[in-house]
């Protein structure tokens, strides 16, 4: 589902409306990567781990967290700018209708839940693959044994086929391959399913400022080692390791 438009929808209405959110965004993008170039995780093309050891726990843990903040933002504002900008080049040059130009993002900030945060407010863009090749498969392979692990199968075999995908995406960066992806995915479609039970238990859905505070404690938290995807499980917990990473 592409988020609901934010901008007119007039052609020479929505041209500058693009042109000037193509140019906040390219600042954004600047101004969130030039941050996390200045910890020494990214002071080199080799990068390097996000939890500094020098540093006491409570300011390495509020280090690598805001890291993770700043990293996340970069890619939404990076994937905003190429968007607005193939947005802008399609409507005002090649004559796209603006209808063919929704929103890549609905504020992923503002999310009150995991499911919120993944179906609907962070980009869409692989969803049927995602879906296709494992949350279908999965869902069919399990349909026999009943509704709900038809459900589960449709949830984890999407962020299991994400979790995969950005492991060969670091593959094909040269970086190897250590699954941290597929396991922090894996984790996030168990805790969607977590948020679903709450909700057939209480009646209720996972929201408000509590389910904020949650949603950004899976992201921020548990996310942490996409920031550093290179890192050894066991480094990763006693934060001992020195090598240059990712």
């Amino acid at each position: 589902m592409a988020p609901p438009f934010t901008k007119p929808l007039e052609r020479r209405a929505f041209v500058r409306a693009t042109a000037l959110r193509t140019v906040l965004a390219a600042i954004c993008f600047d101004l969130f990567e030039s941050i996390v170039k200045l910890s020494p995780c990214a002071s080199t093309p080799d990068g390097g781990s996000i939890f500094l050891p020098h540093l006491p726990p409570v300011q390495r843990y509020l280090v690598s967290t805001g890291l993770t903040l700043c990293t996340g933002l970069t890619v939404v504002f990076g994937f905003t700018f190429m968007h607005e900008l193939s947005a802008l080049v399609a409507v005002g040059v090649l004559g796209h209708p603006p209808t063919d130009w929704p929103p890549i993002f609905d504020a992923p900030w503002l999310a009150r839940s995991l499911a919120e945060f993944w179906a609907r407010r962070w980009h869409q863009m692989l969803r049927s693959t995602f879906l296709d090749l494992g949350g279908y498969p999965l869902a069919a392979l399990l349909s026999p044994l009943g509704k709900y692990p038809k459900r589960i199968g449709l949830v984890m075999g999407s962020f299991i086929a994400s979790g995969v995908m950005h492991d060969l995406g670091m593959w094909n960066l040269d970086r190897g391959v250590r699954f941290h992806a597929l396991i922090l995915f894996t984790i996030q479609g168990v805790m969607v399913l977590v948020e679903y039970v709450f909700r057939v238990v209480t009646g209720h859905r996972v929201g408000g400022l509590p389910g904020r505070v949650w949603t950004y404690t899976m992201i921020l938290i548990v996310g942490q080692p996409m920031s550093k995807p290179h890192v050894s499980l066991r480094s990763l917990i006693l934060h001992t390791d020195s090598q240059f990473l990712s």
